[in-house]
């Protein structure tokens, strides 16, 4: 206790007269009286708790005597006080505290009380005298006092002292002296000595949980002296040095034989801690936060070793012995026993069950209530919801669990459940190309199934069956779920054939009952994918057979096609959902069938059948009427360009002419004669596309290959001049990498930058070849880190080069392949070989040729990923029309084709895009130029000659429904 009052220990053996007692009153603890004692209780004052032992001699001497009436005047009989600390410097004040006086005579007796300093073998020093005496409260015999001494300017030394007090009553009497020893020093801090020697014992080494480890024999030194010393801090440290439990001792027990020792004692409680290994160590503070060395003890928490009992007893009632389905079932008089107590217990397990097969998981139930008769027993509580279940008859079965796994016997009660009937509220199928027939599908097609049950309660699975003239044909898949929305069923997997079709879905139930939906009819048309109607890279004729009950899918590719129908324009219900008559190029494609991964135009005809198609340009009647499918431009040459032809470029503009989503970079010469002046810019929009400054112009003292290949890509179109460019929409990003221009990874970044700022996708036409580019700019590995670093922003479509050899083996630096021969190691590199024409045809006025060929100079090799035009109508920088060679022309026409296909579906990374490109490329046969090219990817062709309107519809289809396109994938596909 830290009271400074005094505490009486009584240890003689006494007889107190409750009239000659009065002892100090306010003790926080009961007053401690050891002996033989006679006295009344409510005789007794109550003392407070911290009287100095000295005293108690003084007030256990012999009470008879304190009876008799007092003598004239009585000498103080006690004086004490504590100092506020041991060791002072010259400078500092010493404080007198818990200063007691008694005087039988009343403290209000005592005149003063005389202060000395003195030091052995010296002079005393005099501090003069103490005469405000407080009388206690609660005893008038008893007083307090304090006093405070400044010890600067007395003359004293660094030394030992001992400061002395003397009491003197108004008679003259005077007490025993009574004196405290302190230390004075020089210096401003007072010497502090770490506590030393803590020990202790523990009462034994190994505890079960949950008992209380007793710290004995518990012993720490201070020089200071025992009032230097505050606390013990015992921290409880598990196997890893983790401390678990820390707690504190502040009761110190003073030694009697020496100021310096104290003993304590401790209890830490070990509820909540595991069973391991532990250390338990002792830590001692003093008033200067110093400490001591830390001492431990090992010690061991084990699990309790008990016999173990299974729970012994478990039954409980149900609410009801019928329910209907929705109701709640309860249970009541539920209980539970275990001999180990119900504390034991850890949970109650429930599982319900139908015809021997369980229909509910089991579910626990660990709150427990224990008995307030015995702590055996425990009660329990336990509800369920029987929406979910169909009728029968069912058994709730419940087992105990106890903390160590074992279980008790099974308790069961049965009852009876009735339902409501499962029923179909919803079934659904019908043809997801969406064409405008919805209930009839090509064979090879794809369904789309709704279906949604209602009253479900204990379902196995759904099934869907296709019928036939009252048989069943096929089940065409199986499902668990109640409820299906937008379910594909791909008729690719299923061995249905053309005809008629009544199709229903079965639901099966646990108890083996089934559930019917209505049946729903489908013409399924009969299709062969060997009876696919293909074109060439030439403009051609196909012709349609109309019969019964059949499908029809053509394919144009390359070239002005025309699709002879064999029927007269009254004979077409719709083309694309819309009446034939309201056709319009430009707005066309809303309405598309995706069919295989792709998306088709499609006709259907009064009589029910349907056709599939694809780059078609024109549809012929028998009456000799035409009606023309594509999108034409009114540029002065576009009847010229044969290279939109061979690549289907005006159906791919029914998808797209370009969009502000996508940017087009020219990595060439540039193509203004003079910045910021429209002299030299022919047939491109200087005010509104084109991206230019003064680093763009053109060095080259020629015609303009820049400018020449930029028109190819993006000129101006139907505009009533030059030619038409692929793109007509994005802007164009323009820089000349040549001669007073930019290097190359600049220019990259630059575009790139810009593209970044307005959100935009980016396709690239380098027309730059050989071992050059590779380091222009920046080294190679720079470069390559450039273009993984966007990956799914940019494309880069990279002429292969025109030095005649293998893309792959360099002989001529100046024209080899070079940054196109990244292509093999990045998704976003297309090394572009030129494809030349073997001579030309006229259809319907325009240009198309009637075969193709590698040039003899463009690059080949494992390495060459797609073939496009060469030798395509452009405009140069004086204004006039060019036939525009190289690789470099077959370059911007693969960059102008890429950046609508992006157009159409900005989702696409750039690395998907290329994909696209190589899965519908027309694949090129041919032995040529030495080379041998083959069916699919070949040294001649690489991939193929790019196709605009097959790229186009694959990405277009991607985008409208990206689950039914990705049915399919890579040449699966038509191309």
């Amino acid at each position: 206790m830290s009271d400074s009052r005094p505490n009486p220990y009584l240890t003689d053996n006494l007889s107190i007269n409750t009239h000659s007692l009065i002892l100090p009153s306010e003790l926080d603890d009961p007053l401690k009286i050891v002996g033989n004692t006679n006295h009344s209780a409510s005789s007794i004052a109550i003392a407070p708790d911290s009287i100095a032992n000295d005293i108690a001699t003084e007030i256990t001497r012999d009470f008879a005597s304190m009876q008799k009436p007092p003598s004239p005047n009585s000498a103080p009989e006690h004086l004490s006080f504590t100092l506020d600390k041991n060791s002072y410097t010259l400078t500092e004040s010493l404080e007198i505290q818990k200063g007691w006086i008694f005087d039988r005579d009343g403290a209000t007796d005592i005149d003063r009380i005389t202060l000395e300093i003195q030091q052995h073998g010296t002079s005393s020093v005099n501090l003069g005298q103490i005469s405000a005496i407080d009388v206690a409260s609660w005893a008038r015999q008893w007083g307090s006092f304090s006093h405070l001494t400044s010890l600067d300017g007395l003359g004293l030394t660094a030394g030992n002292y001992e400061f002395v007090a003397i009491a003197y009553d108004r008679s003259g009497l005077a007490s025993a002296s009574f004196q405290r020893a302190f230390q004075i020093t020089e210096s401003n801090i007072a010497p502090n000595h770490t506590p030393q020697s803590t020990h202790f014992s523990l009462n034994k080494n190994t505890y079960e949980l949950g008992e209380t480890i007793e710290i004995t024999n518990g012993w720490v030194f201070d020089e200071d002296g025992i009032l230097d010393l505050t606390n013990i801090i015992f921290t409880l440290k598990d196997s890893t040095g983790e401390a678990i439990a820390v707690s504190e001792e502040t009761h110190l027990n003073p030694n009697p034989w020496t100021t310096q020792w104290a003993s304590f004692s401790h209890e830490i409680d070990l509820t909540g801690v595991n069973a391991g290994e532990y250390t338990l160590s002792a830590v001692a503070y003093d008033r200067a936060n110093a400490a001591s060395a830390e001492f431990s003890r090992s010690l061991i928490v084990e699990e309790p070793i008990l016999s173990n009992n299974a729970p012994e007893f478990l039954m409980f009632s149900l609410n009801q012995n019928n329910y209907n389905s929705g109701e709640t079932l309860t249970i009541q008089n539920a209980w539970v026993s275990d001999r180990n107590g119900a504390t034991d217990i850890d949970r109650i397990e429930f599982s319900l069950w139908l015809n021997n097969n369980e229909v509910l998981s089991p579910q626990a139930v660990s709150d427990l209530n224990p008995a307030s008769w015995s702590q055996n027993w425990a009660s329990f509580a336990f509800a369920l919801n029987l929406q979910n279940f169909g009728s029968g008859t069912y058994h709730l079965r419940a087992i105990a669990y106890d903390k160590i796994g074992a279980t008790s016997i099974s308790f069961e009660r049965q009852f009876q459940l009735t339902t409501p009937l499962t029923t179909f509220r919803q079934f659904e199928l019908f043809d997801a190309s969406g064409d405008n027939t919805a209930t009839t599908a090509f064979q090879g097609g794809v369904l789309r199934l709704n279906y949604a049950l209602e009253n479900v309660f204990d379902l196995h699975s759904v099934r869907l069956e296709a019928w036939q003239n009252g048989a069943l044909v096929s089940p065409l898949g199986t499902w668990n779920d109640a409820i299906a929305r937008e379910r594909l069923i791909d008729l690719n997997d299923l061995n249905l054939t053309g005809g008629s079709y009544d199709f229903r879905t079965v639901a099966n139930t646990l108890n083996g009952i089934e559930i019917n939906s209505l049946f729903q009819s489908l013409q399924i048309l009969s299709w062969d994918e060997n009876t696919t109607q293909f074109g060439t890279v030439a403009g051609e004729t196909l012709d349609y057979e109309d019969m019964a009950g059949v499908g029809h899918i053509l394919v144009g590719r390359g070239g002005t096609d025309t699709l002879s129908l064999g029927l007269e324009r009254s004979a077409i219900a719709s083309i694309n959902g819309i009446n034939v008559d309201d056709y319009d190029p430009f707005n066309s494609t809303s309405n598309q069938a995706i069919f295989r991964g792709t998306a088709f135009d499609f006709i259907t005809l009064k009589n029910g059948n349907e056709i599939y198609f694809q780059g078609i340009e024109k549809l012929e009647f028998t009456s000799g009427e035409n009606l023309e499918l594509q999108v034409a431009a009114n540029d002065t040459y576009f009847d010229q360009q044969w290279n939109l032809r061979v690549s289907n470029i005006e159906s791919a503009w029914r998808f797209s002419r370009g969009s502000q989503d996508v940017l087009l970079v020219t990595l060439d010469t540039g193509i203004l004669s003079k910045y910021g002046s429209s002299e030299g810019v022919y047939d491109l929009d200087l005010d509104n596309r084109l991206i230019v400054d003064e680093t763009d112009v053109d060095g080259y003292e020629n015609y303009g290959h820049g400018h020449s290949a930029t028109t190819i890509m993006s000129a101006t179109s139907n505009n009533n001049f030059g030619v038409a460019g692929i793109n007509w929409e994005s802007d164009v990003y323009v820089t000349n990498v040549y001669i007073d221009g930019v290097n190359l990874q600049t220019a990259i970044k630059d575009a790139i930058a810009h593209a970044e700022t307005n959100n935009q996708r980016v396709v690239f036409q380098t027309g730059v070849q050989g071992e050059y580019w590779l380091n222009n700019g920046g080294t190679q590995a720079q470069l390559e880190a450039l273009l993984r670093e966007n990956a799914d922003r940019a494309i880069f479509a990279v002429a292969a080069g025109n030095g005649g050899e293998d893309i792959d083996n360099p002989v001529n630096r100046q024209k080899s392949g070079g940054v196109a021969r990244l292509q093999t190691t990045h998704e976003n590199v297309m090394a572009i070989g030129a494809l030349q024409k073997r001579g030309t045809t006229i259809i319907d006025g325009l240009t198309n040729a009637i075969g193709v060929d590698r040039a003899s100079y463009s690059n080949y090799g494992s390495s060459l990923t797609l073939m496009s035009a060469t030798d395509s109508p452009a405009m140069n920088k004086f204004g006039s029309r060019q036939t525009f060679g190289g690789t470099s022309a077959a370059n911007p026409n693969t960059a102008g084709i890429a950046s609508l296909v992006w157009s159409v579906n900005t989702a696409l990374s750039a690395g998907e895009l290329r994909q696209i490109l190589i899965d519908t490329a027309m694949d090129l046969t041919t032995t040529t130029r030495g080379v041998t090219a083959g069916e699919g990817k070949d040294d001649a062709f690489g991939h193929g000659l790019v196709n605009a309107d097959a790229a186009i519809r694959r990405a277009f289809a991607l985008s409208r429904n990206e689950e039914l396109a990705n049915l399919y994938s890579g040449r699966s596909q038509f191309a």
